[in-house]
């Protein structure tokens, strides 16, 4: 937001510049209009720094919602038994019958875990999916 802020006041000081410029070659004082712009009240201002402060409101957002590496809760005795493919684990939400929340099947929303139904799974990883994230897709029934 900040950078935001610093290129809407180079730009009203190039802006000043242009006027100041215009002035020496035409005479008018067109430079002393430049600074009225500077008012709690410019609508352009407001503009910008509001759209700043949306897409920064939504980063935040979006990285509570989806910062799932530290909020984990698999117990390390349940790690283990986790399927991986190309050293990424298996998304656990994705195999169960509600899914995982992304908007792409094939795509999960952690980076380090990947879409895919392995060809099994134990029962002590079964039991905690049931147990912790709802039903088990019927894959694994």
């Amino acid at each position: 937001m900040l950078s935001t802020l610093i290129l809407w006041i180079d730009t009203q000081i190039e802006l000043y510049r242009n006027a100041v410029t215009a002035d020496i070659n035409n005479g008018p004082a067109t430079r002393y209009l430049i600074a009225s712009r500077y008012t709690p009240d410019n609508l352009e201002l407001h503009g910008i720094l509001l759209k700043a402060q949306r897409k920064h409101m939504e980063s935040l957002d979006h990285a509570s919602r989806y910062n799932g590496a530290k909020h984990r809760t698999v117990p390390d005795d349940t790690m283990p038994l986790i399927p991986k493919l190309n050293d990424k684990e298996v998304c656990l939400k994705f195999m169960t019958k509600r899914g995982c929340p992304s908007k792409y099947p094939e795509v999960c929303v952690f980076e380090s875990r990947a879409h895919f139904f392995p060809t099994g799974i134990s029962d002590k990883l079964r039991a905690y999916i049931s147990r912790k994230l709802g039903r088990i897709h019927d894959k694994y029934r």
